[in-house]
């Protein structure tokens, strides 16, 4: 069913801890979350489906179970009034760096400017947690604007890798659909 495919995949880091919490909107909360399996499950597809999310998705349940209940694991829910706007999943390294596994909105809150503001909230909170530095890797599967905006916000690229990766034929189709200006690894 999932097709492995070769998907440029770019690492990066940041390392200004001085990074301000900006005020976000009113209206919205930050705050930590403690989900079930099946509660995380959800806002993970609704989060990462418009990107061909699968490594969670792909983890057996006890696996899954076991990693939400780690200690240098953490997560974080963005929510607007009652509703879900995004989330944030953090993994602490022995190394006191924090690395941003999975970040994102909601497709009902993307495209209204909160991008930024939330990725900062989310910046300053692994700097809160002791971090030394904060990376985060994201591919040409992400949103066109994902890298650059990365970037602004003060990550530095630190290397660019191809690495095989599980994803549904149909997600392939429909994501070339919506970029046909984006030239794909796997399609070279």
């Amino acid at each position: 069913m999932y097709q492995h495919i070769p998907v440029k995949t770019f690492y990066l880091e940041h390392s200004d801890c001085s990074t301000t919490l900006p005020a976000l909107p009113a209206d919205y909360q930050f705050s930590a979350w403690s989900p079930t399996v099946d509660e995380y499950l959800k806002i993970y597809q609704a989060v990462g489906a418009p990107f061909g999310w699968t490594g969670r998705i792909l983890m057996k349940t006890t696996e899954l179970r076991a990693l939400l209940a780690a200690d240098q694991h953490a997560l974080y829910l963005l929510k607007y009034q009652d509703q879900v706007a995004g989330f944030v999943e953090y993994i602490l390294h022995p190394d006191q760096a924090i690395e941003i596994v999975y970040f994102g909105l909601t497709p009902e809150f993307t495209g209204k400017g909160l991008g930024k503001v939330f990725l900062q909230t989310c910046i300053v909170q692994a700097y809160r947690k002791q971090a030394k530095k904060v990376w985060l890797h994201t591919c040409e599967f992400d949103h066109p604007n994902a890298l650059p905006n990365y970037q602004k916000m003060g990550f530095r690229l630190l290397k660019e890798q191809i690495d095989q990766e599980p994803y549904l034929p149909s997600f392939l189709k429909e994501f070339k659909r919506k970029f046909p200006e984006i030239t794909f690894t796997y399609e070279k």
